[in-house]
């Protein structure tokens, strides 16, 4: 058997099931260890992937990429949490793949690729909907100049971390 690489989740919440749910699905990967400080964000992905209980688990991140040996991390945590624990991450030497947004300012996000090369690590957005078909098709319009010359896009998502 080849090398395994060795995956940490940061944050256990709902998106966690899914990343969980393709990574086990990839033959040389493995989740290995879990920082969540919610207890009810833990017993759903318990629930749903009974084997994830036997995991280590943390409630900072800071010890389980400290005590774990890891080849690299998810952040699935809040995104104002997202730029010191990525940037801490890729100062320990790990690859990096971040739910969105990458972080809460441009400027941030800027170190962060910057470190990044300077680490020689990946560091890279989770962002599913580049497949989804309206995507595909708005794409499609912009790229035969169907919609003109694209001179503005907003986008407002929001959430309610607190």
């Amino acid at each position: 058997m080849g090398a395994q690489l060795r995956i940490g989740f940061i944050g256990a919440g709902g998106i966690s099931a899914v990343h969980y749910e393709r990574l086990r699905a990839v033959k040389g990967a493995a989740v290995v260890a879990l920082t969540e400080p919610s207890a009810t964000s833990l017993q759903r992905l318990f629930a749903r992937f009974p084997e994830t209980e036997r995991l280590p688990r943390y409630e900072n991140y800071i010890e389980m990429i400290r005590r774990e040996d890891l080849d690299g991390v998810v952040v699935m945590s809040p995104h104002t949490l997202h730029y010191e624990q990525i940037n801490s991450c890729l100062g320990k030497g790990l690859h990096v793949l971040a739910e969105k947004p990458l972080t809460c300012t441009v400027k941030h996000a800027k170190a962060l690729i910057r470190k990044a090369a300077r680490v020689n690590r990946v560091l890279m957005i989770a962002y599913q909907r580049h497949y989804d078909p309206q995507f595909r098709y708005m794409r499609e319009q912009i790229a035969k100049g169907a919609l003109g010359e694209i001179q503005f896009v907003q986008a407002i998502q929001s959430q309610e971390w607190l």
